[in-house]
Order: C-alpha cells, then sequence, then structure tokens
C-alpha cells in the first residue's frame, strides 16, 4: 500500500504520500481507528484496511477526491 501511495504520489501533483510507522505513534492509533495495518487514510475521513489491489486502490482514492469534491461544492470552500 506504502509503494503504491508513493507511486502515485510520484506520477500525480494532486497528490501527497505520507507512510507512517503508527508503533511509536499512540495517539495517531487512537485517531485513525488503527487495529492493524496496513491501513490506508485519504483526506483524513476515507480508510481503506488491508492490502488491496493496485486497481482498488485507484478506485478508493478517486471515490476519496469525488467526495472531496463534492464537500467543496457544498461549502463554498477553493481548495486553495
Amino acid at each position: 500500500m506504502a509503494g503504491l501511495a508513493t507511486q502515485m504520489a510520484f506520477v500525480s501533483p494532486n497528490v501527497r504520500a505520507q507512510i507512517i510507522e503508527v508503533s511509536g505513534y499512540q495517539d495517531l492509533i487512537g485517531a485513525y481507528q488503527i487495529q492493524g495495518v496496513p491501513k490506508t487514510v485519504i483526506n483524513d475521513r476515507y480508510a481503506i484496511e488491508g492490502s488491496v489491489p493496485e486497481e482498488v486502490f485507484v478506485q478508493h482514492v478517486r471515490r476519496a477526491a469525488e467526495l472531496a469534491g463534492e464537500e467543496m461544492e457544498r461549502t463554498g470552500a477553493t481548495g486553495l
């Protein structure tokens, strides 16, 4: 999952990836309700549990982007 996120961030200026070894960050474990790894969190709201194929990962990222866009429209935010 870390490799897929890193690759996506490398090819798209709209994607940033941050890989964290959470064992030293109990606050993150609680905040993101981590019960196992890998856990991929997108935009602090959308989560993928476990490892998934690349196609599924991309679908999740696209859906998270759609949700973010819908929220921006609803709130009038510019994203800047």
